[in-house]
């Protein structure tokens, strides 16, 4: 374009080897390659082309930048889920942690309570039919107990004023009454023991306990409780030789028909119970037998 044609239009013009971008009325300082193709007669750029690449090639870049951004938050996400599934983890950790520590510190202050229920009388508890009302005197009975005896049977009950808990060692028949306000202790050695009864009523039971020359009363006891720890006490005591005061054992074998079934029925109850010993059960059981 000659420099006296101030009228051209707006465009890209030839300017030695390269274009420069005439504005219609000045040349600028924008400048391009020179198209090989536009050796003479060169003609503006076409705008829309421009533009349309401009549009082309910006929403290329946008493009690239959402691809960044998308793949930076995706990694975010990906950064946060992993902390947080670290964060889980210690919190269960930690949570575990603090459990175990509490389970151990209330063992450790169970066992200086004393709280642990010794063998034989967990033994003995399962087989009470009914708990209620005397876990304060079973809680406190090892108190009562001496060296290397050994619970049996457990049953609740009144004696005197008291309620409390009857217990049936290996060597004796104890009473023991607990409370707030009150504590009674009562036993009964099983050679100082020359007979005991039972009666029943309704609901409960009465033992009667005649032991050197005095009588004992144990009331509202559980009849099948009570039942269970007469007929072992009974068979105990006719393992030895009553005193000639006392008054003798109403187990002792007798020779009419009724009464040695009636015998046999216990002995099997009380082997079923554990209380009699297979060679027990046996020793006693011939002499009836030889009756019949």
């Amino acid at each position: 374009m000659s420099e006296n044609d101030h009228n051209a239009p707006a465009g890209w013009y030839p300017d030695g080897p390269q274009l420069r971008y005439w504005d219609g009325s000045a040349w600028t300082e924008h400048t391009a390659p020179a198209q090989p193709a536009q050796t003479s007669g060169l003609q503006p750029w076409d705008k829309k082309a421009e533009k349309r690449a401009r549009r082309e090639a910006a929403a290329a870049a946008k493009s690239q930048s959402e691809t960044v951004k998308s793949q930076q938050r995706a990694e975010g996400e990906a950064a946060k889920a992993a902390q947080r599934a670290e964060d889980e983890t210690a919190k269960r950790a930690k949570d575990e942690a603090a459990k175990s520590a509490q389970f151990a510190k209330g063992e450790v202050k169970a066992a200086k309570r004393g709280d642990e229920v010794r063998p034989d009388i967990l033994t003995a508890m399962e087989k009470m039919s009914f708990k209620m009302g005397s876990k304060r005197e079973i809680k406190r009975l090892p108190e009562h107990l001496w060296e290397n005896e050994r619970v049996d049977l457990l049953t609740a009950g009144t004696y005197g004023s008291g309620t409390g808990v009857l217990v049936l060692t290996d060597r004796r028949l104890l009473f023991l009454k607990d409370g707030v306000m009150s504590k009674t202790s009562e036993d009964f050695p099983l050679e100082k023991i020359s007979s005991i009864q039972w009666s029943t009523g309704m609901l409960l039971g009465k033992m009667t306990v005649f032991a050197s020359g005095n009588k004992a009363e144990i009331l509202n006891v559980q009849k099948q409780d009570g039942k269970m720890i007469t007929d072992a006490v009974r068979a105990r005591i006719t393992r030895g030789t009553p005193a000639p005061s006392e008054e003798p054992a109403p187990f002792a074998p007798l020779a009419s028909g009724p009464d040695v079934y009636e015998q046999l029925k216990r002995l099997g109850e009380l082997h079923q119970a554990g209380v009699l010993t297979d060679e027990e059960f046996a020793a006693k059981k011939q002499p009836l037998l030889d009756q019949i």
